[in-house]
């Protein structure tokens, strides 16, 4: 069962000259992934076809990178494509409702609870103010229920794979939910990987447990597994005392006390503070869309590489042993859009 999210307050969403006013200490998580200047080399980066050094280059190039022209797929147990922070961008069509029931809303608590991680998760890949790619073409809710049969888990990602050929753009899939340890899952999610060649992000268990032991999903080497940091570059374990742990996770992002949509049936304006792993995981959703924007043919192997070829190493203070101490970092050298700008 997944764990729930952890919610630190909730407040309406205050608006002046039609622009969100963020809450207090909400743009910490996007100002840590992405405003850290290129500098405090020398450091080679393995970016997979080469290896660049950084002798204390000190670079704050922005080349504009905001996920213009990607798709993202949330595949989860319901987004609240109405909030207001997403609207015109987040969308719940019919077709990608395996769930079994009408609408994406249900007064049932275990419903609400469910949206909330969904719409949470979807918030910090393109909510105003709170995503880390505000500008990226489409985000498509599938939705699955709590409950639902092998059969139509299956059928939820064929149709991901499906999609990949309605875009001409990359597409990303953020997996919210765990699916069951199942070959025929396992071959699903490598036929998106493989021969659709989407890349697919999950959260690392928002539990105290080894990673690779947990989830199908999280043990494959076909996905990007992410564990979380607070505000202070802790682990998340220094905080909330959940331990996620094994060589299965590939990168770290904010996960404590980050501001999301706070999915209510009839208020579509709320904000949270929250602690998951799942934040993370869309965190870097967004981070990964913003680069296909200017990587537009990038595999998921290449894709892999540059994120943790870029990352921020050994930042993170009491990361589990067999935990890759990699602090993501969206902000990319400028050589890397540009291999030959070396502008100090």
């Amino acid at each position: 069962m997944l764990a729930p999210l952890t919610i630190c307050v909730v407040l309406p969403l205050a608006t002046a000259d039609n622009r969100y006013v963020r809450l207090a200490d909400s743009s910490w998580p996007l100002e840590r992934i992405s405003q850290a200047p290129w500098s405090g080399g020398p450091h080679v980066w393995d970016l997979g076809d080469r290896s660049v050094v950084d002798l204390n280059f000190h670079y704050t190039v922005d080349y504009d990178l905001r996920g213009r022209g990607v798709n993202v797929y949330v595949l989860s147990n319901g987004v609240d494509c109405q909030h207001r922070i997403m609207l015109h961008r987040a969308i719940c069509p019919n077709r990608g409702d395996f769930s079994g029931t009408s609408g994406s809303s249900s007064t049932e608590e275990h419903s609400s609870r469910s949206m909330r991680i969904g719409t949470a998760a979807a918030s910090v890949v393109c909510g105003d103010s709170v995503g880390s790619a505000a500008s990226i073409l489409r985000l498509s809710s599938t939705r699955v229920a709590t409950t639902t049969a092998l059969s139509t888990i299956i059928r939820a990602l064929q149709y991901l794979s499906y999609s990949r050929g309605m875009h001409l753009g990359p597409m990303i899939v953020l997996l919210t939910i765990q699916l069951p340890r199942q070959d025929a899952v396992a071959a699903a999610i490598r036929h998106l990987y493989e021969r659709a060649e989407i890349t697919i992000v999950v959260h690392a268990a928002h539990q105290s447990m080894d990673a690779c032991d947990n989830s199908l999903i999280q043990s494959m080497d076909e996905v990007i597994t992410v564990s979380g940091t607070d505000a202070y570059d802790r682990y998340i374990s220094e905080t909330t005392g959940i331990h996620p742990t094994g060589n299965c996770i590939d990168i770290l992002a904010p996960a404590v006390n980050v501001p999301a949509a706070y999915y209510d049936a009839v208020d579509k304006t709320l904000l949270a503070a929250m602690n998951h792993t799942i934040l993370a995981a869309g965190l870097t959703t967004g981070v990964i869309a913003t680069w296909l924007e200017h990587f537009r043919e990038y595999n998921p192997v290449q894709v892999r590489r540059l994120l943790q070829g870029t990352a921020r190493h050994n930042q993170v203070r009491g990361v589990p042993e067999g935990v890759p101490n990699l602090l993501i970092r969206s902000l990319l050298p400028p050589w890397v859009i540009d291999p030959h700008d070396r502008t100090i």
